[in-house]
């Protein structure tokens, strides 16, 4: 009779610990909450991963037994009035059953100044969760298995998983997450990270656009992008950059984009202060795991 194998034995605890598709050990103990990608129709265009929903699984946040109220992750920009995704506006009734329990995915006429803690005409009503809830405790978004985890006071992330996650510094400036903006590791200034207003992955001031694709704004074959407004549109350019652009250790491959066509509201040119532009949740999209810590002034992703 054949004998086990001795590496037999490890590698089934190795099995064992980690939940399937997660790359965090199944005994790292954290306050999970189940979350859920909104995927929306706004006008013609189809933005993937336009919202994060948390589905808080305290009894308490429900207006009824069957009414759960969800909380989009929102990291401070309702109060500065940018424009966003107004999912008070979100219609999900043509949506199959079978995408409504991953993703939430429906059609929003417009986009707008976000007000995001609104009953809707659907089965939901949503507030929002910003990132000082999160700044002392940290924050993980498991996003193979759609949960976002407090982790406890103290605990550290497996040392493994911290060689194998591409790093970035991050602080927070007044409920933002500020990250840094760089062309062959020269600095080009700080893009605020905004999941509550994600229509593309980067979107930057016509200068800082210019100086990281070298391109005018006025060339045939830029890639456009419409969004419906009241009474107008939200024009955007596209093209890919240089090689060398990154947020932090974080490479930037895919088309950045500047508004072509906007009221200023939504322009990132009003922001000031050395911040270029906005980052939202396509940044990450090829990540499994994503780790803000504010107080450590890191941001992690690994995929």
């Amino acid at each position: 009779m054949v004998g086990r194998p001795r590496w037999l034995p490890t590698l089934l605890v190795l099995a064992a610990c980690a939940r399937p598709g997660s790359v965090l050990p199944a005994d790292f103990g954290t306050e999970w909450q189940p979350f859920r990608w909104v995927d929306a129709r706004i006008g013609t265009e189809l933005v993937p991963r336009a919202a994060l929903i948390v589905e808080p699984t305290d009894p308490a946040l429900r207006i009824n037994a069957n009414t759960p109220v969800h909380l989009q992750l929102d990291f401070g920009f309702s109060s500065t009035g940018a424009f966003g995704i107004p999912l008070r506006l979100l219609d999900t009734t043509d949506a199959p059953p079978a995408t409504r329990d991953r993703i939430l995915a429906g059609r929003i006429p417009r986009l707008a100044n976000r007000d995001d803690s609104t009953g809707t005409a659907q089965t939901f009503r949503v507030g929002t969760v910003g990132l000082l809830y999160y700044a002392v405790k940290g924050l993980l978004i498991d996003q193979v298995t759609r949960r976002i985890g407090v982790p406890r006071p103290g605990q550290k992330l497996p040392a493994e998983l911290e060689r194998r996650m591409v790093w970035t510094e991050a602080t927070e400036d007044v409920g933002r997450l500020s990250l840094p903006l760089s062309l062959d590791r020269a600095s080009v200034g700080r893009v605020w990270f905004d999941p509550g207003s994600s229509v593309v992955g980067v979107l930057l001031t016509a200068q800082a656009w210019r100086s990281v694709t070298g391109r005018r704004g006025d060339e045939p074959g830029l890639e456009r992008r419409v969004f419906p407004l009241v009474g107008d549109s939200l024009v955007l350019a596209g093209a890919k950059p240089r090689s060398g652009l990154a947020i932090g250790g974080i490479h930037i491959a895919d088309a950045v984009y500047t508004v072509a066509h906007g009221p200023a509201e939504a322009s990132p040119e009003r922001f000031g202060d050395g911040v270029v532009g906005l980052a939202g949740s396509q940044l990450f999209a090829g990540a499994r795991l994503v780790y803000i810590n504010t107080r450590a002034k890191r941001l992690g992703s690994v995929r």
